[in-house]
């Protein structure tokens, strides 16, 4: 319970403050502002390496990370949740290791490939529609509900 204590009263101590721990068995990002862009990559790299990761719910993190099936996320600035969501995985190897498999593995879908792929498939729409830009619209709103 002293780590739960001292998570809480280190972390986010000012609004603007970043943190960011990357060990051999998690990865946490906890913003208070939505103005970071590196953050959210460094997640996405934490993801592809398997590491679980905790992380607010700020820079779109909240399209990638979903909580408790491929990583935690918490609101922004709320060290309490933080301090929670890092201890239940220091606590828990299957926890850890269930959520770092999970992140693995949806890292595939913002592989370059895959961007690439998706990217060529909305130009090949266009070109082959009567209305390029209406037919690239319609296939972005399509992959982007899955």
């Amino acid at each position: 319970m002293a780590l739960r204590a001292e998570l809480a009263r280190t972390l986010l101590p000012v609004p603007e403050t970043l943190i960011v721990e990357v060990d051999e068995y998690l990865f946490t990002l906890a913003a208070a502002t939505e103005a970071l862009i590196l953050p959210e990559a460094l997640t996405l790299e934490a993801m592809a390496t398997g590491l679980p990761v905790v992380t607010t719910e700020t820079c779109g993190m909240a399209d990638i990370v979903h909580d408790g099936d491929n990583g935690l996320a918490v609101p922004p600035a709320d060290a309490p949740a933080i301090a929670e969501s890092v201890v239940r995985l220091t606590e828990s190897l299957d926890l850890r290791r269930r959520l770092g498999q999970a992140a693995q593995n949806d890292m595939h879908h913002y592989s370059w490939a895959c961007i690439a792929e998706r990217v060529e498939r909305v130009f090949i729409a266009a070109v082959q529609a009567q209305s390029p830009a209406q037919a690239a619209a319609e296939h972005i709103e399509k992959e982007l509900r899955g």
